[in-house]
């Protein structure tokens, strides 16, 4: 809440900014130039993008991070803010915490999932260290168990998610991404995931979420069972993201 209020007030005070410049009412700045030029070409102020943990696509020093990824139109940005403006003001209003968290609207994703974690070892008596996550996607209308974290929001790129086999597979048209429609995320110890692992199973990929596609942000990593063997998985370079972009 506090990143999207900070956010928030960037946004507006670079809006009002520029208003006064055109008027000759202030100094027409370089960083009022770039916000203006960016608006009127359908692009995000840098700054605007950071505000939002949003990949611009490139590091500090101007290198691309990937060259497949591209920024996302003020348009798309707009839309994923005030969605996530709406989501949190529906929670604070006194709705209660949602049965089903979108997680495209956490500016800082990883932290609810830590939180998460954190609030099942403080009720179950768990060691914070010793506790993972398990990840499950699962249909639509699936109502969560007890002690579990319902998401939705989640998008994969490189693959797609085949409800009927509950596998990841190869995408049946060249998409850029595809939405998981909702996941269950249980905490599970982890020396009994350990020993589950030596017991004979199908293909099961670590699959990377990441906060974007720029994939310069890292969340966590999930475990998906595939069709294919994980290093097929690894070099086609399939990952989630909380984003469509």
């Amino acid at each position: 809440v506090f990143a999207y209020n900070e956010l928030l007030a960037l946004v507006y005070e670079d809006i009002t900014a520029v208003q006064k410049a055109i008027k000759g009412e202030v100094t027409y700045t370089q960083h009022l130039k770039d916000v203006a030029f960016a608006v009127l070409e359908n692009k995000v102020p840098p700054k605007w993008l950071q505000g939002s943990c949003m990949s611009a696509g490139v590091t500090a020093d101007k290198s691309v991070i990937d060259n497949t990824y591209a920024a996302p139109s003020l348009f798309v940005w707009l839309q994923c803010i005030i969605k996530g403006v709406a989501f949190f003001n529906s929670w604070i209003d006194g709705r209660g915490i949602p049965s089903v968290v979108d997680v495209s609207a956490f500016l800082h994703p990883a932290d609810l999932f830590y939180t998460y974690k954190r609030e099942y070892c403080r009720l179950t008596g768990s060691v914070l260290d010793l506790t993972i996550l398990q990840f499950d996607v699962v249909p639509p209308d699936s109502n969560p168990p007890k002690n579990t974290l319902a998401v939705t929001g989640l998008y994969t790129q490189g693959t797609v998610w085949d409800m009927e086999d509950r596998v990841i597979t190869d995408l049946p048209v060249p998409l850029h991404s595809h939405s998981i429609p909702l996941a269950f995320l249980r905490c599970k110890d982890k020396q009994t995931n350990l020993q589950n692992a030596n017991a004979p199973t199908r293909n099961a990929y670590s699959c990377p979420l990441y906060r974007d596609f720029s994939r310069s942000q890292h969340v966590l990593s999930a475990e998906l069972p595939s069709v294919f063997p994980a290093s097929y998985c690894f070099q086609r370079g399939v990952c989630m993201a909380c984003l469509p972009f």
